[in-house]
């Protein structure tokens, strides 16, 4: 219910103090098999659940109007599925690169405990 009151009451605009330059993010998929959808729902749900967009980027990408990807915002956002993104590491991810672990073999251990042992009888 709250979807469909948010979808249809927004009439294409952003909610009350957001800038449409921000930056938003899908945290995941709404249930469309229960909830009245557009025709695009899916391919805007799809690109923000990527990664966090501005959605006037997002209407562009797609080619679909803009009222249609603000609505879905705005329904998304009621029923809490969707954000503004507040942080820059929601707009990049990056993994790091985990070094080599260091292995010593046998004969490496060894010469180690035979270096110790030199170093203390001298």
């Amino acid at each position: 219910f709250l979807w469909k009151v948010a979808r249809l009451t927004s009439n294409g605009r952003l909610p009350v103090g957001m800038e449409s330059s921000a930056s938003v993010y899908l945290s995941h998929w709404p249930n469309f098999t229960r909830l009245p959808s557009t025709e695009n729902a899916m391919r805007i749900a799809a690109l923000l659940t990527e990664q966090p967009r501005p959605l006037p980027l997002v209407a562009k990408v797609l080619n679909v109007p803009k009222r249609d990807v603000f609505s879905f915002y705005c329904a998304c956002h009621a029923i809490g599925l969707a954000g503004v993104s507040q942080r820059n590491i929601d707009n990049i991810i990056q993994t790091e690169v985990p070094s080599p672990p260091r292995q010593h073999g046998l004969f490496g251990r060894l010469l180690n405990r035979l270096k110790d042992i030199g170093n203390t009888a001298a």
